[in-house]
């Protein structure tokens, strides 16, 4: 929870489990699914202790917060409860391929719901490498497209690394045409996991050649 004077953020990972193993990620996944009943519970009781602040920042994440079966009642519910409140889902996006998860989409009011979209490469080889899945990378691309039609606040995530580094130039040249081309509202996160301890060491990349590539993109 953080909280100010005018508002105050709140974070719920209502599950753990993912569709994808991302090399970089720090958390242990156990495939378990928060209820329903409980995070509604745990919302009351947050709303109810920060009664006289009116802006509510809600963060969905998850792991993977789509694979939860509630998750859509769970943001008509937060989205009802009567403050000022926005939602920021952070998710890779391939479980849009499900037509009710579309459908709840297209429900939500654009200014309440905004999504932060992990998409660390555009060459799908080494989107797979980068998560360790399999058969996603073209549902990520369709389904990103999709969020770009839907006109919801959206910003794209890209940890780089060893294997992606080489091909960013490429990559800022496909967000342009395949997304920026929908939605030019979309803005890019570039995220370095180098604290982290990788003893592959594909994290500990170079600053100085990542901010080449920043500046030799920056008209995007």
């Amino acid at each position: 929870i953080w909280e100010d004077k005018d508002f105050i953020e709140v974070i719920f990972r209502i599950t753990k489990i993912c569709n994808q193993k991302c090399k970089f990620c720090f958390v242990d996944m156990t495939n378990h699914i928060y209820s329903e009943q409980y995070i509604k519970s745990e919302f009351d009781r947050i709303m109810t202790e920060n009664k006289n602040i009116f802006n509510v920042i809600v963060q969905l994440s998850g792991w993977e917060p789509l694979v939860h079966p509630k998750v859509w009642e769970l943001v008509d519910y937060l989205l009802s409860y009567g403050k000022n409140t926005t939602i920021s889902m952070q998710t890779n996006a391939v479980f849009f391929s499900l037509k009710k998860n579309i459908e709840w989409l297209n429900k939500i009011p654009l200014k309440k719901m905004n999504f932060f979209v992990s998409f660390h490469s555009h060459i799908e080889e080494i989107y797979h490498q980068i998560t360790w899945s399999t058969n996603q990378y073209s549902k990520a691309v369709e389904w990103i497209k999709q969020l770009c039609k839907s006109w919801h606040e959206m910003k794209l995530n890209i940890v780089v690394n060893s294997f992606n580094l080489e091909y960013m130039d490429e990559y800022f040249r496909f967000i342009k045409k395949e997304f920026l081309s929908i939605n030019p509202n979309i803005s890019i996160n570039i995220s370095i996991m180098s604290w982290i301890n990788d003893e592959q060491g594909y994290l500990h990349i170079k600053y100085s050649d990542l901010l080449e590539k920043i500046n030799n993109n920056l008209d995007y």
